[in-house]
C-alpha cells in the first residue's frame, strides 16, 4: 500500500488510533478487509459475553448491513468459516439500524473530536465543525473538560536538563529555533499574534510543521522561545522547549549517554526528555537513538537469539536417513483403516506406507518396529514433523533405546518435506 494512502483506512478504538500497513489489491479491496474485520469485530464480542448471552435468544443491532449476510452463507469457505462456525453456537439476530439513528452506540464509543495529534486530516474536522452534531448523537452525560486537553506521560525531571537550559542562553536558543526550517515557520506566526492558519495555507508543509499546527492552542511564546504547554493530573502545568534539529543529539547525549545518565532505556529515557523538551516525532527519534546506542547493545545482547542458516543434508548410504510422516485422514476403508504411515530412505528414495485405524503414538511406534525396523535394520537418524506422536515419549524413548538420533523440520516450512511428501 502506498504510504500516502495509510490514513485513509485508519479507525479509532479505545486502546488508539489504528491504520492498515498492507492490504491486498490496495485501497481497491477496503471494503473486503472492512468487511472482514467487522465479522472478526463480531465473533469476538460474542465470545466475549459468552457467560451471559450462550443458551438465550438476543439481538445484534449494528449500522454495518452486510453483517446481516453473514449467516446465509451456503458453503463458508477461507477466513469466513471459523467465524460462521462460531456463530452457529449462539441464537441471535442480526438488525440494521442507519447510522444517524445509531446515536446510542456511537455516543458511548466516540467523543467529541477537539484539538488532538492523532489525526492530521483536520480539513474534514472543520467542514463538520459547521454542522450541527445533535443530529447525530444523542444527549449523554459528559464530564466537564478543560479548555486545555488534560494528557498523562511519565515525566522524571533530572539535573541535567536543568544545568543544560542554564548552559544556554536565551539568544542561542533563539537563534537556533528560527534557523530551523519547521519551527521557524511556527514562531513566526506567533510572534505576529496571528490566527491559527487554515489547511489550505499549511497543506503543502511538511508533516512536522501539520503537526505543530495540530497543536496550535498548546504552543506559547515565552521569553521569545516556542515552548509546548499542556497541563498533567498529576504534575500540573508543564512547559516544555521546542528543541530544534541542530540541539537533538546534545540533549540525547546528555540525558542517555552520559555516564550519569546510566544509559537507561527507552521508556526511561522518554520520560526525562519529556520533563523539559518536545519536538514533532520525538518519541520515535529517542526510539531509535536507545536502539542504536553500542553500550546498550553490547551490554544487553540481541532480543532474538541468532539462527544458523538452513541448508541441504546429505547422505551417503541406504537407511542412513529416513523421514516419517502421516497421511490422512482418508476415507475409512473396511478394516477401520484411514490414515497411512510413510517412510522414505533418503538416500534410494525408496518409500513404504502402511495402513493405522488412527495416528496414536502407540500405533506409530507399534507399526515402525514391527514393520520397519524388523524387516530392514536400526536405522541411524529418524528425521519427522512435529507432529504430536512423533514428539511423545514414548517415540523419544524408542529412539534413545535403539541409539537412532531423531531430528524434527522447521515449523511452517514446507518446503523442507515436500520431496518425500510428494
Amino acid at each position: 500500500m502506498d504510504p500516502a494512502d495509510k490514513e485513509k483506512t485508519g479507525f479509532v478504538t479505545k486502546r488508539g488510533l489504528f491504520q492498515f500497513r498492507c492490504m491486498p489489491f490496495g485501497l481497491c479491496n477496503a471494503g473486503a478487509c472492512f468487511e472482514r474485520l467487522m465479522e472478526c469485530v463480531l465473533a469476538a464480542s460474542i465470545k466475549h459475553f459468552h457467560h451471559y448471552v450462550y443458551g438465550t435468544s438476543f439481538l445484534v443491532r449494528t449500522d454495518h448491513g452486510a453483517l446481516r449476510w453473514l449467516l446465509n452463507f451456503k458453503n463458508p469457505e477461507s477466513q469466513t468459516a471459523p467465524i460462521v462456525r462460531v456463530l452457529s453456537s449462539y441464537n441471535f439476530e442480526i438488525q440494521h439500524r442507519a447510522g444517524r439513528q445509531h446515536g446510542n452506540a456511537d455516543g458511548l464509543s466516540r467523543r467529541p473530536c477537539t484539538q488532538c495529534t492523532h489525526c492530521t486530516r483536520q480539513e474534514t474536522k472543520e467542514s463538520n465543525a459547521e454542522e450541527d452534531p445533535s443530529c447525530y448523537l444523542r444527549a449523554v452525560k459528559t464530564a466537564k473538560l478543560d479548555s486545555k486537553i488534560r494528557e498523562e506521560i511519565e515525566i522524571e525531571s533530572t539535573e541535567q536538563g536543568a544545568n543544560w537550559m542554564q548552559s544556554k542562553t536565551t539568544e542561542e536558543i533563539l537563534a537556533a529555533q528560527q534557523q530551523d526550517d519547521t519551527i521557524a515557520v511556527i514562531l513566526k506566526l506567533k510572534l505576529e499574534n496571528q490566527p491559527k492558519p487554515k489547511w489550505e495555507d499549511i497543506s503543502f508543509e511538511s508533516k512536522q510543521v501539520k503537526t505543530y499546527w495540530a497543536q496550535w492552542d498548546r504552543l506559547k511564546v515565552i521569553n521569545g522561545l516556542l515552548y509546548r504547554e499542556w497541563v498533567s493530573n498529576v504534575h500540573g502545568n508543564v512547559q516544555q522547549l521546542i528543541l530544534p534539529l541542530c540541539l537533538h543529539d546534545q540533549v540525547l547525549k546528555m540525558l542517555h549517554d552520559d555516564p550519569v545518565a546510566g544509559h537507561f532505556g527507552i521508556h526511561r529515557t522518554l520520560a526525562r526528555v519529556s520533563s523539559r523538551f518536545y519536538w514533532a516525532g520525538y518519541k520515535e527519534t529517542i526510539e531509535i537513538w536507545c536502539k542504536c546506542c553500542e553500550i546498550c547493545s553490547a551490554r544487553k545482547g540481541p532480543t532474538r537469539l541468532p539462527r544458523g542458516p538452513m541448508k541441504q543434508y546429505l547422505v551417503g548410504a541406504p537407511l542412513e536417513r529416513v523421514a516419517i510422516d502421516i497421511l490422512g485422514p482418508l476415507p475409512e476403508t473396511k478394516n477401520k483403516k484411514k490414515y497411512v504411515l510413510v517412510k522414505t530412505d533418503y538416500f534410494s528414495r525408496w518409500a513404504e506406507s502402511y495402513p493405522m485405524p488412527d495416528q496414536e503414538a502407540e500405533t506409530v511406534t507399534r507399526i515402525f518396529v514391527s514393520e520397519y525396523i524388523a524387516r530392514f535394520a536400526l536405522l541411524r537418524q529418524v528425521h519427522t514433523d512435529q507432529g504430536r506422536q512423533f514428539e511423545s515419549d514414548l517415540f523419544r524413548s524408542l529412539c534413545q533405546t535403539f541409539k537412532m538420533d531423531k531430528t524434527r523440520t522447521t515449523a511452517l516450512h514446507p518446503k523442507v518435506t515436500a520431496w518425500w511428501k510428494g
